[in-house]
């Protein structure tokens, strides 16, 4: 927990990333990640640099990507990040967020569809107001597929064992093209 270091706490608010998927009655894209930019880079980055501050994150080394070259430190242009939980393993890492010890598995928005059937457990047991907000976003709104992959890509993989075979809410497609076609736009 933050308190526990004695290290201010700045919340940020950007979009509403719950308003912007009723807007667009769809996920975010699970490779464009459009909510990141929007949500979450966009407001930060223009605070930290304003400030001169330097940021300190809750990710620890399990959620970073294959391709990710974060690492302890990392300097960007006039921003500094800082990643503690890289250095340490999982009892520590509840020092510096307590819902890790809570059963959550990643720091997330709740209504983020690259969840994990541990993340949307742990969202019931905590906060089953949330978790039902993502639930009342399933029925209304689709999730990005692409329609290259059997699986349908890591959204639709993940969701439907847990939202679709368990609790009987039918996943909602929106189908876009090859994942070679999509990178080459980017």
């Amino acid at each position: 927990m933050i308190a526990h270091y004695k290290i201010p706490l700045t919340i940020i608010q950007g979009k509403n990333l719950e308003e912007e998927i009723r807007a667009k009655k769809v996920f975010p894209h699970p490779i464009y990640k459009d909510c990141i930019h929007t949500i979450i880079n966009y407001p930060f980055n223009k605070y930290v640099k304003k400030q001169g501050a330097v940021a300190i994150t809750g990710h620890h080394k399990k959620q970073r990507n294959g391709k990710s070259t974060m690492g302890f430190i990392t300097y960007k242009k006039d921003i500094t990040l800082i990643n503690p939980l890289y250095a340490f393993d999982y009892p520590k890492s509840e020092l510096m967020w307590e819902g890790y010890g809570q059963g959550f598995c990643r720091t997330a928005c709740y209504c983020c569809p690259f969840q994990n059937e541990q993340q949307w457990e742990a969202l019931k047991n905590i906060y089953p107001l949330l978790w039902n907000k993502m639930r009342e976003l399933l029925l209304t709104c689709a999730v990005v597929a692409l329609n290259d992959r059997p699986s349908e890509g890591v959204c639709v993989k993940n969701m439907k064992p847990y939202w679709e075979d368990r609790y009987g809410i039918k996943i909602k497609k929106s189908y876009v093209g090859k994942k070679k076609e999509i990178n080459a736009r980017s």
